[in-house]
């Protein structure tokens, strides 16, 4: 049996020059915080690829990655990015909402679980800490 789901997210992402627009509609309650990031996936995978193949290997920054946490205000969300000196290339724009991250409201915390094992919907994921998180994302090409 398969279960309604609890929640859902959407996202746009539109550039003009170096600024990066991020806009999203969600059910998620009044309040609820999502994190939204721009992360340049050529230079992500760059620095994966430069890594050591250890069992652990050692943290490494991920250049040309912004986020900010956005409060949801009436079912909307959204903010915006300078991505002045970034290079050419793809861009992947995702918005996440972990209800035991940050300063969520107690009520979301108690609507979807500490961890989001009530969450539900085609965006949920679970990460290998066992956390659930709901997630979309889009991708911008820099010129």
């Amino acid at each position: 049996m398969e279960l309604e789901p609890t929640a859902s997210i959407s996202i746009t992402a539109t550039r003009d020059g170096t600024k990066l627009r991020v806009d999203g509609v969600t059910d998620l309650p009044e309040g609820a915080v999502v994190t939204v990031r721009a992360l340049h996936a050529d230079a992500w995978f760059a620095a994966l690829m430069s890594m050591p193949d250890t069992p652990d290997p050692p943290e490494h920054p991920i250049p040309y990655d912004v986020s900010r946490d956005v409060t949801i205000t009436s079912a909307r969300y959204g903010s915006e990015f300078d991505l002045l000196g970034w290079p050419p290339g793809n861009v992947l724009v995702t918005t996440d909402f972990y209800p035991g991250y940050g300063p969520q409201p107690p009520s979301t915390v108690e609507r979807f679980g500490p961890i989001g094992e009530r969450l539900r919907g085609p965006d949920v994921i679970r990460d290998s800490d066992g956390y659930w998180y709901l997630q979309t994302g889009v991708s911008v090409e820099l010129p």
